[in-house]
């Protein structure tokens, strides 16, 4: 299944930062602008990738 539309983020507390796979869910994973960083390039979080 893919999220294509969301109205909150993730923080990052709560996702691990090797895998990007929720903490409190197995086998769930975010990515892009779902989750809550901010950088240099307008919003993208390619720096954190």
């Amino acid at each position: 299944m893919v999220l294509v539309c969301c109205k909150q983020i993730i923080d990052t507390g709560e996702l691990s930062s090797k895998t990007m796979e929720a903490k409190k869910v197995k086998g769930l994973y975010f990515i892009g602008e779902l989750v809550d960083v901010t950088g240099d390039l307008g919003g993208y979080n390619l720096q954190w990738a």
